[in-house]
């Protein structure tokens, strides 16, 4: 067990469980407690550290119609995200682009309403009618989401066809080469010739993309899994197979 905090007026991070001597390192990125107190802190530490002075603590509310911006920081190209958020399977990134959405098109403050009602018109405009189709928040960790293979092959199929089809292809990640499909198909003729973007819950397992296959032919691939446990390695291994065998007859 590893704890965390220099006293006993700070919070503290217990760590425990069993881990191979076989592992090699690795990171990964988490918010340890309340999602308020973490933005506070580290928001306090940066205004102080640039001479400013914070008493008191955070409280949750709504801003008053008189509050004034201090100060706007523009974020990087979305390009830059979206090729973080697909890579690495951000959910928190998705969710806050999908917010932003309905805040710059249907006017601040970001809401899930809004957002997919700018999802829904966009839907419409283009001709797709998906009757059970829910994006619910914008994330990928919802029990709530629907999409048809089918359906999340037509809008593959959209967007291979869109202008900035060549901004969604370098974000997905790449059989054996990096992003959530570094370790997968390493030894395989098809390594590096799948653009897959993958999705895991409990008893979910997911892929869609693109594949190149052995003839020269491009093939938009969705593989959608739900099964009891199937997360659990299993999942991975059936879509590789499937994966390798279109490579080899596409």
């Amino acid at each position: 067990m590893a704890v965390l905090g220099p006293d006993t007026n700070t919070p503290t991070l217990n760590v425990s469980g069993k881990i191979s001597t076989e592992c090699q390192p690795d990171q990964f990125y988490l918010v340890a407690g309340n999602a308020n107190d973490a933005f506070y802190s580290a928001f306090k530490h940066l205004f102080e550290g640039q001479g400013g002075k914070i008493d008191g603590t955070w409280a949750e509310g709504v801003a008053p119609k008189t509050a004034v911006y201090l100060v706007q920081h523009n974020s990087e190209n979305l390009t830059q995200y979206l090729y973080l958020q697909n890579k690495w399977s951000n959910n928190l990134m998705a969710r806050q682009i999908f917010l932003t959405m309905g805040a710059e098109i249907k006017g601040a403050p970001g809401t899930l309403l809004k957002s997919k009602a700018v999802i829904a018109d966009w839907l419409k405009r283009q001709g797709f009618n998906w009757p059970g189709f829910d994006i619910e928040n914008g994330s990928g960790l919802s029990r709530k989401a629907r999409i048809s293979p089918k359906e999340m092959g037509q809008l593959l199929m959209y967007a291979w066809r869109s202008p900035t089809m060549p901004e969604l292809m370098a974000s997905l990640p790449i059989a054996g080469i990096d992003g959530t499909m570094r370790k997968r198909m390493r030894g395989e003729p098809a390594r590096g010739m799948i653009h897959l973007k993958t999705g895991t819950l409990r008893d979910v397992r997911a892929g869609a993309g693109y594949i190149i296959t052995q003839s020269g032919r491009r093939y938009v691939v969705v593989i959608l899994q739900n099964e009891q446990n199937v997360q659990n390695g299993g999942g991975s291994k059936v879509q590789d197979a499937i994966l390798d065998w279109l490579y080899d007859n596409g």
